[in-house]
């Protein structure tokens, strides 16, 4: 059965059609039909997904297309004054390409010619094959035709020239020549830039005025060109003269290219293309590795329904966004996409809804469909359902998630790691209960998911959370089946208290779940006692340094401020040099701690520097054990000294033979405190009186660093497959403003305001004049009761 669709004709309308957006035109044609009739097509309304009418406005809701393919850009060519790259001519035959070099001139000629003195002003080309041998080369943009080509040594150029010696078989001598050796004109070449999909090329001409045949030296050709390339053995480089026969060769000059080591942009892309964009790490750039220029969507068309010509604008469409209206990394199993930086193809619009019902109604509606069901999981506990189908799937194990590319959190012990629980079905070991299921591995590694069980007889549900696993993660049942088949091992592991295998939890349609993600007060519940936040401190010699040699280490930590000036940070001494020292200078901070042995008076000294950004925070922690014989210290969570010494050798020694003061050339010395904050200097001061385990100092580190802006636990968005399904997408659209914009009716009244024109012959006149005119800018439907003059006293 067909269906009968009421739409506009204006999509067939013989009037060409116009775009808004500045630059840019859509391509389109006209075709002329029997009988004379003419109609105009335009490429972006050919097999448009939907077609609705809308106040007055035709909404046209486009194919899914790249735009540069139905639109023309009108961009302008941009050069670059400079390019500092390598020469890889194309032509040659030598494997794995040919580079231009630089080498030192002929020593020969020179002396042979008494010229010994000139012989530093020259230099010779020469080809390699080895990319790594190859010297970069500076090519400068002189105009749209000239650019000159040189190489610097020694803070000298050398200017690559084509020599004015006769020909020999149609060929020049291509060398360098330093500059003020010849006048500056001297040294330019013609130059041919372009470029084929993302490599660009170029080819460099010369042209000369050669000796006619038969005649005297003084008269002279037009000008003879040659290119630049690789003589015939590809030893170095040549000017061949461009033949009339050379002209014919349809890959004469395709085969002369020069291949530059970098992408040279001659013309911007078209700014309405689809765009996903993303800036570097130090916020100065766009990452071009990671961001993309040209993707396809959906375009949602509109012109007015009552006006003559027709002047398009457009509305891109959410595309590469989640059902949340949030960008996301490839974290779905369904993806298209071919970058493994965000997903594509998350929705594809199908259709426009019903007319607006109402004149009072501005939304537009939009069906799209999707693939994937988004969770947004904030730090703490979040529960959820999966959806009713898991198409193409029936269940999916928790391994096969892409969770940990969404950003999870792994850690050594189940307590500070992201956590998840299977509700509605039992996870079932031999003999132990299962607990959870988390992410084990280092901090800031992928880790792995993992089921952790445990004998509630032997060890509390807490005690096993908190605990480090005892054996490595098996990747399948044979080790558990190994352990529980075999009496010893099964009482082995027993005593164990608890163990961890790889993850059995799997998704499947329908269930309820619940996830925990870390959060603060985690890694602060974890951390031991901050000493400088339970004891109030003031400005007299506190000795806790003594309970420090009697623990056996300390861990100190603090955040440095933004924009802040220098300061010092140790621990003061006597005479002996025992103690650290933590020293900002502008942006440099150096860490010394020097290990003073009075079982032998010897001072161990160790030193590490690094740079900081002091346009922002950073973070500090130090933390040293005398048992096991280490010392780390962390910037913004990252490990980046370490050093070590014989375990127990500081043990019931003096570490350090004073208190913690800072120190700055604003202020005098004064005792480390947590209300330091008062210069603004640093913050979030911490300070252990005893030694930390690694997971202690872990998260002592995250317990610091998170929780004050820009060191936050962000939220984590995961992505479930749920099949095919439909949700609705929402436009806001404006009423005309000639209408009455209380009650939006198309019975207007026009009032003329203080004329003060008492003749009724001319105000007549102005009210024809002005129905005449006003009615080609109303929308048709527009009624006009009545034109009144108001004069007001």
């Amino acid at each position: 059965m067909g269906y009968l669709i009421k739409s506009s004709l204006s999509a067939l309308s013989s009037i060409d059609a116009t775009f808004c957006p500045k630059n840019v035109e859509l391509d389109q044609y006209n075709s002329t039909f029997i009988g004379g009739f003419g109609f105009n097509f335009i490429s972006a309304l050919s097999g448009v997904q939907s077609f609705k009418n809308l106040n007055f406005t035709n909404f046209y809701l486009t194919n899914k297309v790249l735009l540069d393919t139905v639109t023309t850009y009108d961009s302008i060519v941009i050069k670059p004054s400079k390019i500092f790259t390598t020469l890889n001519f194309c032509n040659t035959t030598l494997a794995g390409g040919s580079f231009l070099t630089f080498q030192p001139p002929a020593s020969e000629f020179f002396a042979n010619n008494n010229i010994r003195d000139q012989e530093e002003f020259y230099g010779r080309t020469a080809i390699t094959k080895i990319e790594d041998d190859a010297d970069n080369f500076e090519i400068s943009i002189i105009d749209d035709f000239t650019c000159r080509v040189s190489y610097i040594e020694n803070n000298y150029r050398y200017y690559l020239t084509v020599s004015e010696k006769e020909p020999v078989d149609n060929e020049r001598e291509v060398l360098f020549v330093g500059e003020n050796v010849l006048s500056l004109s001297a040294y330019a070449l013609e130059y041919r830039l372009f470029k084929y999909l993302d490599t660009s090329y170029i080819q460099l001409y010369s042209e000369k005025r050669d000796i006619a045949p038969d005649s005297e030296p003084s008269a002279r050709t037009v000008g003879t060109k040659y290119i630049i390339e690789p003589t015939g053995d590809g030893g170095k480089l040549t000017a061949s003269a461009i033949l009339s026969s050379s002209i014919l060769n349809e890959f004469y000059a395709s085969d002369r290219t020069i291949k530059l080591n970098q992408e040279v942009n001659l013309t911007p892309l078209s700014p309405y293309n689809t765009s996903f964009v993303t800036y570097n790490s130090a916020g100065t750039g766009i990452d071009n590795d990671k961001s993309d220029f040209s993707l396809p969507s959906n375009y949602l068309l509109y012109s007015s329904s009552n006006s003559g010509p027709q002047d398009f604008n457009l509305i891109t469409l959410k595309n590469i966004a989640n059902n949340q209206d949030g960008f996301t990394s490839s974290n779905n199993l369904l993806s298209t996409s071919d970058t493994a930086v965000f997903v594509q193809d998350l929705r594809n619009y199908t259709s426009i809804f019903s007319d607006i019902d109402s004149e009072r109604n501005e939304v537009l509606s939009l069906n799209y469909v999707y693939n994937n069901y988004d969770i947004t999981i904030k730090p703490g506990t979040t529960y959820f359902t999966t959806p009713s189908s898991l198409s193409p799937f029936t269940k999916i194990n928790i391994n096969d998630t892409k969770f940990i590319d969404s950003g999870s959190f792994a850690f050594a012990e189940p307590y500070l790691s992201d956590r998840v629980y299977q509700l509605d079905t039992t996870i079932k070991s031999q003999n132990a209960t299962y607990l959870c299921t988390w992410l084990s591995g280092a901090p800031g590694s992928r880790g792995i998911w993992v089921d952790r069980y445990y004998y509630p007889d032997l060890v509390t549900k807490e005690q096993a959370l908190s605990a480090n696993p005892i054996y490595n993660v098996t990747y399948d049942n044979v080790v558990e089946d190994l352990i529980f088949t075999n009496s010893s091992f099964k009482t082995s592991v027993t005593n164990k208290l608890y163990f961890d295998k790889k993850s059995d939890l799997a998704f499947e349609a329908d269930k309820r779940y619940r996830y925990d993600r870390i959060q603060v007060s985690n890694f602060k519940e974890k951390t031991p006692t901050n000493f400088c936040s339970t004891v109030s401190l003031n400005n007299k010699v506190n000795n806790y340094f003594k309970t420090i040699n009697d623990n056996g280490g300390f861990a100190l930590g603090y955040i440095i401020q933004s924009n802040v000036g220098d300061f010092t940070v140790k621990s003061r001494t006597n005479e002996l040099p025992g103690g650290f020292i933590i020293k900002k200078e502008g942006n440099n901070v150096t860490f010394t701690f020097n290990v003073f042995d009075s079982s032998d008076n010897i001072n161990t000294p160790y030193e590490y520097s690094f740079s900081i950004n002091g346009l922002e925070k950073n973070s500090i922690l130090v933390s040293f054990n005398a048992v096991e014989g280490v010392c780390n210290l962390y910037w913004n969570s990252d490990k980046v000294y370490t050093f070590n010494i014989n375990a127990f050798q500081m043990y019931n020694k003096i570490i350090l033979f004073r208190d913690i003061f800072v120190e700055s050339n604003e202020w005098d010395e004064e005792i480390l405190k947590n209300n330091v904050t008062e210069k603004r200097f640093i913050e979030n001061v911490y300070l252990s009186l005893s030694p930390l385990t690694q997971s202690e100092e872990l998260a002592a580190v995250f317990g610091q660093l998170l929780g004050d802006p820009p060191f936050t636990v962000q939220d984590l968005n995961i992505s479930i497959p749920c099949g095919m399904r439909n949700n609705t997408d929402t436009v806001k659209t404006l009423n005309s403003i000639n209408t009455n914009l209380k009650s939006k009716s198309n019975s207007v009244d026009i009032n003329i305001k203080n004329l003060n024109i008492t003749n009724d012959s001319i105000k007549e006149g102005v009210k024809n004049t002005l129905l005449t005119n006003i009615m080609k800018a109303l929308p048709k439907t527009t009624n006009i009761n009545d034109v009144r003059f108001v004069d007001y006293k």
